[in-house]
């Protein structure tokens, strides 16, 4: 019987040439309040002027995405400013994505940037006429594994 070959699959992507890691990335469902329930404060100066913590009232999420639940008792408090609405709230919620996602894409270029000049550093530093061949990569791979196993 003829199988089609599979690829391996890394033990450790990192040690991949072609690795690219990941900067860590929120798991909020609501980027409003990042599941407290408080707007945050950045988020919170955008919309209320002057807004300054500690000294005013926690401005409240309404945001649709939102789960996070307040207690009663804080939910009854006089401490919670509650005039932002849904639309406030998914509003700054759609802003605080779209910063992240500018960040993402920030720190990934600023990454394969200093890639490249680590890249570069570490070639014109070495003392190789020559950048190794795939094969000669895979060898010393292959070794590199074998120290590692013992």
């Amino acid at each position: 019987m003829d199988f089609k070959k599979l690829k391996p699959i890394p033990l450790r992507p990192e040690c991949e040439p072609d690795y690219d890691p990941q900067i860590w990335q929120p798991t909020w469902c609501c980027f409003c309040c990042h599941d407290t329930g408080f707007v945050t404060d950045r988020l919170a100066g955008l919309i209320i002027e002057g807004y300054i913590s500690g000294q005013h009232k926690i401005a409240r999420c309404r945001a649709s995405k939102c789960q996070a639940e307040i207690g009663e008792t804080l939910e009854a408090s006089p401490s919670l400013d509650n005039r932002l609405t849904r639309e406030i709230c998914d509003y700054l919620d759609y802003l605080e994505r779209e910063e992240w996602a500018r960040t993402l894409k920030k720190q990934h270029e600023l990454r394969k940037q200093a890639l490249g000049l680590v890249d570069e550093l570490a070639e014109r530093k070495s003392i190789r006429l020559r950048r190794r061949t795939q094969e000669e990569e895979m060898e010393v791979r292959r070794k590199h594994e074998e120290v590692i196993n013992q």
